[in-house]
């Protein structure tokens, strides 16, 4: 039985029990009506109210079924969202030296090659990176990650000693 079912089933069974509270409520008030001077035996008051709390109680046990089964359902689907990521992306390793997600090749071909930060994906969200300079950047957690290669040459300034005189 998948998610949707249970979700289906408690919500059904919650307006069955709501339906029996209401069926109790309406045959006190008819025993209080078909009896002379409008009084019920204190028996049958006793039973049908104890009747009515026991279905308000069963009421609130299918409520509380039915929250769990909505938070069971999100957490299922952020699981399912979390897997979508996993087979969607591997760890590619850039010139630069830094780990990203590139999206794995597809037989559609309907996404661009692009790059998701690895932070943001270990949360769930699909953060695609942004070019900036020699590498990119994820907006969002404004992490960088270089991938272009450290240019290893010296880096040479100008001298100028004219301006000391």
């Amino acid at each position: 039985m998948d998610y949707n079912s249970l979700l289906e089933n408690s919500k059904l069974a919650l307006d069955l029990v709501g339906g029996g509270t209401d069926i109790a409520t309406k045959l006190r008030e008819l025993l209080k009506r078909g009896n002379k001077g409008g009084e019920m035996s204190p028996e049958v008051a006793e039973l049908t109210l104890e009747l009515q709390n026991q279905l308000i109680n069963a009421q609130r046990a299918q409520l509380s079924i039915l929250d769990s089964l909505i938070e069971l359902k999100k957490e299922v689907m952020e699981a399912d969202r979390q897997l979508e990521l996993q087979r969607s992306y591997e760890p590619f390793a850039t010139a630069g030296g830094a780990i990203v997600l590139a999206l794995k090749p597809n037989e559609d071909g309907n996404q661009p090659v692009h790059y998701i930060c690895p932070d943001c994906a270990d949360d769930g969200k699909r953060r695609i990176l942004q070019p900036q300079g020699t590498g990119k950047r994820c907006n969002p957690c404004e992490k960088f990650f270089p991938f272009d290669a450290p240019d290893d040459r010296p880096v040479r300034r100008p001298v100028r000693d004219d301006w000391i005189r």
